[in-house]
């Protein structure tokens, strides 16, 4: 089975892209973990999505983080994760509300 390959930049969805649609409901994406494995993701970054026990108070994601990284409320594993916008392999945009 073949290694998986990130997105050429010209392929990559734009930051505030990505952020609007994780602020408005449930993006789903595929990256390439720091290991190498490739991994799929449903995330979001709704409040009302997450345990009310890690509801960060402060933004996760703020302007002088570095602009490749994003945090995100992961809902299939119920825990914060984070991924490279340079490493995504697949990103199919808000897939629910």
């Amino acid at each position: 089975m073949s290694k998986p390959k990130a997105l050429p930049a010209t392929k990559l969805p734009p930051r505030d892209l990505i952020y609007k649609h994780l602020r408005t409901g449930v993006a789903n994406f595929k990256f390439i973990k720091s290991n190498g494995e490739e991994r799929e993701m449903n995330a979001t970054l709704i409040a009302a999505k997450m345990d009310p026990r890690l509801v960060p108070v402060t933004n996760p994601n703020p302007p002088s983080q570095d602009a490749d990284l994003f945090k995100v409320w992961d809902i299939d594993s119920k825990g914060w994760r984070q991924f490279k916008i340079s490493a995504l392999t697949e990103y199919n945009g808000k897939v629910s509300d």
